[in-house]
């Protein structure tokens, strides 16, 4: 058989092209695992932030008042149902909204995958790289406010589901010339702009998208009518609108240069500088030394010319140059409508969609983020901006065989920077600090205890606001009122006369003292950890006792032990614990004790000394 060295050297070119595509699909696949194992470790399982100002009127308001009412100025009403049926089959317990929260975003990135992977004019390279770009954009844990907390989660990808789902209707229908598509996507409009207030936007993108696709007008007068009923409703035909029409703010100069800093948030929370990891200058520092003079000089009159602080010239830069690529794709596809892809279709809409959101969210926000200008990279708006680049190398990344091979050099050599920078910001520390606090929050609740270290006092939710929602939870045994420990107060539980030896490898200790407001009492706080045991879940519940075996506090399972090595992709058992002590007594020895949940089983036992300096008097006196 003769020697065929065309037709290996494509075999290798095949070879090496399939190599490369699985290496971005298993980066994926374990990209995504690695945000599930994290969400799933430390997601929140008790009330935070604004909540506690939120939840009073769901659970005090009749229905449906307390479905359609304004919160913060949206309408929040797919999400309020979501709420209602946990509150009213699930005691408040956060798992719901995380749950349907989750499998709305992962049900998005499966139809942003599916259309990548059918889009033909892209090589397999660039769909897998596409693929593991998506996967990023989505569950970057730089996102990790809005992931792991289930009522943000709720706002963020119901609307996203919806808008995705209404683009690729759109699309259907030009491609079949069905009506009953436009209105799926009339209808999708709707249900995003009544899961949160960015929702509006995908009214836009719609309408847009069908003017660039030349579909009908009479097809097009379905979502226009529904946009324009549903903006009736939500400014002035719900309950509330006062509120809903106040929060708009309109100075044209200011939002702009705000907008266009909001598009670089990816970039500054990963490595422009606003987060420790900042190797971004230092890296741009060794480039103009190693480059000369020749770069430097017009490097550093462009940085100059963007104002003086380094982090918002740059982040105005890179703006500018995500509007710059917009204008581009939006001009391309104003020439090419009739061979738009259903890729192309989804990355311009995607995109044209995030531009819509910025809108609304900074006519509502300008005066926050002029009076603090490092707001505009908050996390609670990072997913959109995310986003918007998503689309717009989705829509970039579709060539013509010509032009495959370069696409496919870009594509890679883009997903391969995206994976060095945003590595590093891919961790789950901020969560677990933020779950550690979480937990924290449920005991005091628990004992009655206001700790202004675990709950809020501020613009989120006043003092008052956190007191009235806890007493409306306890009155109807919801959230932390509704576990086996707020039961094991309640009836006055005493330990059993035999109590076991103190478990090897375990150890508590005092970390600080404070006079409680609430109780008028002195408290202290503690931490401790137990060996892995047989029958020590996460669930276990912990008490403290006293000589006399009288319950003198409580604790909760909230972070690793101190011999634990974090891993990115398991799941965790936490055993070490925060917990607190009423009216401690100097040198007082008392046991902390692992109890199952039927509370009639000691499972482990850690002892816990007062120091002997510590106060015993609200008033510091001994």
């Amino acid at each position: 058989m003769p020697y065929d060295s065309e037709k290996l050297v494509l075999n290798a070119r095949l070879l090496l092209r399939l190599t490369i595509a699985l290496m971005f699909a298993i980066g994926a696949l374990l990209w995504l695992w690695s945000a599930l194992v994290a969400l799933v470790d430390f997601s929140m399982r008790y009330p935070a932030w604004d909540q506690y100002r939120t939840y009073v009127f769901y659970i005090t308001q009749a229905f449906p008042d307390n479905v359609l009412q304004e919160q913060n100025g949206h309408r929040t009403v797919l999400p309020n149902l979501i709420r209602l049926a946990e509150i009213r089959w699930f005691s408040a317990n956060q798992i719901v909204q995380l749950l349907v929260g989750g499998t709305a975003a992962l049900l998005a990135l499966i139809l942003v995958v599916i259309t990548t992977l059918r889009e033909k004019s892209a090589s397999i390279v660039t769909r897998a790289a596409l693929c593991l770009l998506a996967v990023i954009a989505f569950f970057w844990l730089g996102n990790a406010r809005m992931l792991f907390h289930g009522s943000e989660m709720l706002h963020v990808y119901f609307v996203l589901l919806f808008c995705v789902i209404a683009i690729l209707a759109l699309n259907k229908s030009r491609q079949n010339h069905s009506i009953l598509w436009m209105c799926i996507a009339g209808i999708s409009c709707t249900a995003a702009t009544f899961s949160f207030g960015t929702g509006m936007a995908s009214f836009g993108a719609v309408l847009l998208l069908g003017l660039i696709l030349r579909i009908p007008l009479r097809y097009l007068a379905i979502p226009a009518v529904l946009m324009a009923v549903t903006l009736w409703a939500y400014v002035l035909g719900m309950p509330g609108n006062e509120s809903v029409r106040g929060v708009l703010n309109i100075d044209p100069t200011a939002n702009t240069s705000t907008f266009l800093r909001w598009l670089s948030a990816p970039m500054v929370t990963a490595w422009l500088g606003y987060t420790p990891q900042s190797g971004f200058w230092a890296l741009a520092s060794k480039i103009v030394s190693y480059a000369g003079v020749k770069i430097a000089a017009p490097l550093n009159w462009t940085i100059s010319a963007l104002g003086n602080d380094p982090m918002l010239r740059t982040s105005l830069l890179v703006g500018i140059v995500g509007i710059g690529g917009y204008i581009t794709i939006l001009a391309h596809a104003f020439r090419h409508h009739a061979s738009l892809s259903s890729m192309r279709v989804l990355g311009l809409g995607l995109s044209t969609f995030v531009l819509g959101a910025g809108i609304t969210i900074y006519l509502a926000r300008i005066a926050l983020f002029t009076a603090v200008p490092n707001q505009i990279f908050a996390d609670r708006y990072l997913p959109w901006s995310c986003l918007f680049w998503l689309g717009i190398v989705l829509y970039a990344a579709a060539a013509d065989s010509r032009r495959r091979h370069w696409h496919t050099a870009a594509i890679a050599a883009g997903v391969g920077l995206a994976w060095l920078v945003f590595s590093p910001t891919h961790s789950p520390g901020w969560m677990a600090v933020a779950y550690k606090n979480n937990q924290q929050s449920a005991v005091a609740a628990q004992l009655g205890i206001w700790d202004p270290e675990c709950f809020p006092d501020n613009d989120a939710a006043t003092r008052e606001q956190v007191l009235t929602t806890l007493a409306a939870f306890k009155q109807r045994y919801l959230s932390m009122f509704a576990e086996p420990a707020f039961g094991l107060l309640e009836r006055d539980w005493h330990v059993p006369e035999k109590m076991p030896e103190v478990t090897p490898g375990s150890a508590a200790r005092v970390e600080r003292e404070f006079d409680d407001t609430l109780g008028q009492r002195r408290v202290v706080t503690f931490e401790g950890w137990m060996p892995r045991i047989d029958g020590l879940l996460d669930d276990t519940v912990l008490v403290v006792v006293d000589a006399a075996g009288t319950v003198r506090g409580l604790a909760k399972f909230g972070f690793m032990g101190p011999d634990d090595k974090w891993s990115d992709y398991k799941l965790i058992h936490k055993h070490a614990f925060d917990g607190y002590v009423l009216a401690p007594q100097p040198g007082e020895h008392l046991k902390v004790l692992a109890l199952n949940t039927a509370l009639d089983q000691i499972v482990a036992n850690a002892a816990l000394e007062i120091p002997a300096s510590a106060a015993t008097g609200v008033d510091g006196s001994p």
